[in-house]
């Protein structure tokens, strides 16, 4: 959750703070042209141009972010796009104090380029890890049980050999190929017990342990009453 809190807190701080006719020393572009350049810019009118488009985009970000979705991926980059183009014109056409000369001043494309550069960078690392944090989404089908998510599987109920709950995990959990965000671990692990491979939220005790014929495997659902609730489910599959 944290993952999907922090940029957008992130752009929302930066955007109030532009909204305020200040922080243009955070434009990037702006901020290093010389001051004979900058004197031709109304750096409040800049700011606040600045802080818009970014509100805009934080605002896009959160539904995408909240509506986890193709669509929605799709529909903030086109939303992101038009802001960028919108914020651009007002720039050209209202921020500047005198004519605009091409060979003494950063233009304004520069200007949103730089933001959206900065934007584009926050994003391209938040949307992964965004996805990559999702809980694994678990499905009990007639001989089979999938898990899907990253580095997902489908088991055979029959290679099912033992089932426990327990509210520990094995020592010295260590990532061989896999997804290790702080408390979220997907993926081949070892352990001082061997190898495994898990699927678990390590702040959201029980687990589930499944030892099946090709090696142990361990799960969790987003809370205790859903992994207790997945357990029970698995535990009268396999007695069938």
């Amino acid at each position: 959750m944290l993952i999907v809190i922090f940029p957008g807190g992130l752009f929302f701080i930066l955007s109030i703070i532009l909204l305020s006719g200040k922080g243009s020393m955070l434009i990037s572009g702006y901020n290093t042209a010389s001051k004979e350049e900058k004197e031709k810019y109304d750096k409040e009118k800049l700011s606040r141009a600045a802080g818009v488009m970014l509100l805009l985009i934080t605002i896009a970000y959160i539904l995408m972010a909240y509506f986890n979705s193709l669509y929605s991926i799709i529909t903030f980059l086109f939303f992101v796009g038009i802001a960028i183009a919108v914020t651009t014109v007002y720039v050209r056409k209202k921020c500047q104090k005198t004519i605009f000369e091409e060979k003494k001043i950063v233009s304004p494309f520069q200007i949103i380029i730089g933001i959206c550069f900065t934007v584009f960078l926050v994003l391209l690392v938040s949307i992964p890890l965004y996805f990559y944090s999702r809980p694994p989404v678990y499905y009990i089908n007639d001989s089979t049980f999938s898990i899907s998510t990253e580095y997902g599987e489908t088991i055979n109920i029959s290679d099912i050999k033992r089932l426990q709950l327990k509210n520990n995990l094995p020592q010295g959990l260590k990532k061989v190929v896999g997804i290790n965000l702080g408390t979220i671990l997907k993926g081949n692990f070892t352990s001082k017990n061997g190898d495994l491979t898990v699927y678990i939220n390590t702040a959201h005790p029980p687990f589930i342990y499944l030892s099946t014929t090709t090696g142990l495997i361990i799960i969790n659902d987003q809370t205790k009453t859903d992994t207790q609730s997945l357990f029970n489910r698995l535990e009268t599959k396999i007695k069938q």
